[in-house]
C-alpha cells in the first residue's frame, strides 16, 4: 500500500516536470499592433504562454500563436496598456489554464478558472497538469448513440430526438430565444453536470442567463465559463477550450455531461481575429483557413466514450439575408444534427421557436420506433404543408385537405409551444404526439 502511494507521487511529479523548461526563455518586445505583440523570443514554441512586463501594471500573459522570421507573434490575454518597446518577455514555467478538479459546480469562472466577480483582483494564474488542447476521441472507441437525451421539450423529444453523446448545432438569428432554449436543454435529467461556455456575450446578458438558470433550478449542477465581447480574442478562445476541458474531466469520471457553447459564431470570429493578425490570408467570407481547421478539433472532442458522455450544443448566429454563411454550413456538416429556430414563429409568440421542418437529428432512427417515426413524420409533413400553402388556404383555395390542416394548426401550435419552466415527461410527450398524428391523419383521410 505504501509503495503504491509513492508510485502515485512519483508519477505526479514526473507530469509536473514535463512542463518545466530546461532553460529560461526570455526576450524583448520589438513591435506591437492592435491585437498582437511581436517579440524576439528564441526557444519559444507555438502554444507556449509568456508574461510581458509592463511599466506599473502586473505582467500581461500572452499566448505564442506564430512566428515571422525570428520574431514570435503573441496574442495577449488583456489590453496592451503600458507595453513599451524593449519590454521584457519571459516564458511562464508552466502553461496557464484550468484546474478542473478544483472547479466546483455552481460557480462562474473566467477563461483562467478564476471565480467571478473577483477574478481580476488576482494576478496569479492557476496551473494545470493537462493541456486544454487535447486530441479528439479515437473514432473506433466511440460507442454507438442508442440512449435518448430526454429534454422535457415536446418539439425536441418527439420530432427531433437527441441522443446521449450527440453533437447538435442550434441555429438562429439574434433575439429568437436561442439562449433560453439552451437553458431548457440543460434541464434534462439525463445529465448530471452542465457546462456553459458564454463566448462573446454582452455583459448584461450574462447575468440574465445566470438568473434564468437559477429560476430553472439548474445553477447548482452547472459551471459557467464566461468571456464577454469586450475581452481579447485570446480570452474568448481559451474560454471555449477551458469549458471543453472541464466537460472532458467530468466525462472521465463516468459522468454524463451537457456542454453548451454560446456561441460558436463568436468563437470563429475570435479565431479569425487571431489568424488575420498573424498574417493568414482571408479565404471564405474573410475567414482564414485556420478557422476551418480548428472547428472540427473542438467539435470532435465531445461525444460518448466507455467512461461517460458529453452531449454538446453549439449555437450559431445566422442572418436571414445570408444563405451561404460558411461557418453555419461547416458546423452543420460536422455535427450530428441541428435545431433551427424560426423568426416567423417567434413573431407569432410561439416558443421555443423551433422550426421542425428544417431541424434534423441524424440518429433519430436509432432512438425511435417505427410507430413513433411515422407519427413524427405526419406532424412534420402537416407543418411543412401549412408553411408553404397557408396563404392559398387563407385566399380561399378549394383544396379540402389544406383547409382541414389549417383548422388543426392550433393543435400543432399547442403541441409545440412550451414555457421555459414547463417539462413534459417522455410518456406524456409520446401520448400527445400519437393523438396529434391521429388527428392529422384523420384530416387527411377525410379529405
Amino acid at each position: 500500500m505504501l509503495n503504491a502511494s509513492y508510485d502515485r507521487k512519483i508519477q505526479r511529479a514526473r507530469k509536473q516536470l514535463r512542463h518545466v523548461p530546461r532553460f529560461k526563455v526570455s526576450g524583448r518586445v520589438v513591435a506591437s499592433s492592435r491585437n498582437l505583440v511581436y517579440a524576439a523570443l528564441p526557444g519559444a514554441a507555438v502554444g507556449d504562454t509568456v508574461a510581458i512586463a509592463r511599466r506599473t501594471l502586473s505582467p500581461l500573459p500572452a499566448l505564442v500563436t506564430g512566428f515571422e522570421n525570428h520574431t514570435a507573434a503573441l496574442s495577449p490575454f488583456g489590453n496592451l496598456e503600458e507595453i513599451a518597446p524593449g519590454a521584457a518577455v519571459e516564458m511562464l514555467p508552466q502553461p496557464i489554464g484550468n484546474l478542473s478538479h478544483n472547479v466546483s459546480l455552481g460557480t462562474i469562472i473566467d477563461c483562467f478558472c478564476r471565480e467571478l466577480p473577483h477574478a481580476q483582483e488576482s494576478t496569479q494564474f492557476p496551473h494545470y497538469e493537462q493541456s486544454t488542447q487535447r486530441e479528439p476521441i479515437c473514432p473506433l472507441s466511440r460507442p454507438p448513440i442508442d440512449q435518448q437525451y430526454l429534454t422535457g421539450i415536446r418539439a425536441v423529444d418527439a420530432l427531433v430526438p437527441i441522443g446521449v453523446g450527440q453533437r447538435i448545432s442550434v441555429i438562429a438569428p439574434p433575439g429568437v430565444g436561442k439562449s433560453t432554449l439552451l437553458l431548457m436543454l440543460a434541464g434534462a435529467k439525463t445529465t448530471t453536470v452542465n457546462i456553459f461556455a458564454l463566448i462573446g456575450e454582452r455583459g448584461r446578458e450574462v447575468r440574465e442567463l445566470i438568473e434564468q438558470a437559477d429560476a430553472l433550478s439548474i445553477r447548482s449542477t452547472s459551471i459557467f465559463v464566461v468571456s464577454t465581447a469586450d475581452e481579447p480574442a485570446a480570452c474568448r478562445l481559451r474560454a471555449a477550450q477551458t469549458a471543453m476541458s472541464l466537460a472532458e474531466h467530468y466525462r472521465s469520471q463516468g459522468r454524463d455531461v451537457m456542454l453548451s457553447v454560446d456561441s460558436l459564431t463568436r468563437l470563429a470570429r475570435a479565431w479569425r481575429e487571431v489568424g488575420l493578425a498573424s498574417g493568414e490570408p482571408p479565404t471564405r467570407k474573410g475567414f482564414p483557413p485556420s478557422v476551418f481547421a480548428e472547428l472540427p478539433k473542438l467539435i470532435e472532442r465531445a461525444g460518448r466514450t466507455e467512461q461517460g458522455s458529453i452531449t454538446a450544443f453549439y449555437s450559431l448566429l445566422k442572418s436571414e439575408s445570408i444563405d451561404d454563411d460558411p461557418i453555419v454550413e461547416e458546423v452543420k456538416s460536422l455535427t450530428d444534427g441541428h435545431l433551427e429556430l424560426s423568426p416567423k414563429r417567434a413573431e407569432r409568440g410561439c416558443y421555443p421557436a423551433i422550426d421542425i421542418c428544417r431541424s434534423i437529428s441524424r440518429v433519430s432512427r436509432r432512438l425511435m420506433s417505427e410507430q413513433q417515426l411515422h407519427a413524427a413524420q405526419t406532424v412534420i409533413s402537416a407543418a411543412a404543408r401549412l408553411e408553404s400553402d397557408r396563404d392559398l388556404a387563407l385566399l380561399g383555395s378549394p383544396d379540402a385537405e389544406l383547409k382541414r390542416l389549417l383548422s388543426h394548426e392550433h393543435n400543432i401550435d399547442l403541441f409545440l409551444n412550451q414555457k421555459a419552466e414547463e417539462k413534459s415527461s417522455h410518456r406524456e410527450t409520446q401520448q400527445h404526439l400519437s393523438q396529434l398524428a391521429s388527428l392529422l391523419s384523420g384530416a387527411n383521410a377525410a379529405a
